[in-house]
């Protein structure tokens, strides 16, 4: 059995924000782990505790592209 080497590709300090981000990239075929994800339990309602965007190495230079791409459509809509 192979063991995934994921690298962070995205930080984000909102974990809605980070869930959005996991489904769309989810959705264009990359596996994503949010690191991190939970601890905004800790602090409800304040985005200080970062959350990782993890995907396996070999999708980390797609993620990365379609990553830039997502918040680049999400400004242009503002």
């Amino acid at each position: 059995m192979d063991t995934i080497k994921w690298t962070k590709v995205y930080e984000l300090f909102n974990y809605e924000q980070a869930e959005v981000l996991r489904t769309f990239l989810e959705s264009n075929g990359i596996k994503v782990f949010l690191k991190g994800e939970g601890a905004d339990q800790l602090f409800p309602g304040l985005d200080v505790t970062p959350v990782d965007v993890m995907v396996p190495q070999e999708q980390a230079e797609e993620a990365a592209k379609l990553s830039r791409q997502f918040f680049e459509d999400d400004e242009e809509e503002e």
